[in-house]
């Protein structure tokens, strides 16, 4: 359960910054997606980019 903490709080603190790098008022959805597929080591990111083309 700890490496799932630490994962999601990765994201999140990757969304994070987006959103300041985009200068967004808050973070949506978009943040986190892009978050998600930024992070080579998750499943979420392997599904994603297996289901894209």
């Amino acid at each position: 359960m700890k490496t799932l903490k630490f994962r999601s709080e990765s994201i999140i603190s990757s969304a994070e910054e987006l959103v300041l790098s985009f200068s967004s008022p808050s973070m949506d959805a978009e943040h986190l997606l892009l978050s998600i597929i930024n992070d080579k080591n998750n499943g979420a990111c392997k599904i994603l980019k297996k289901n894209w083309n």
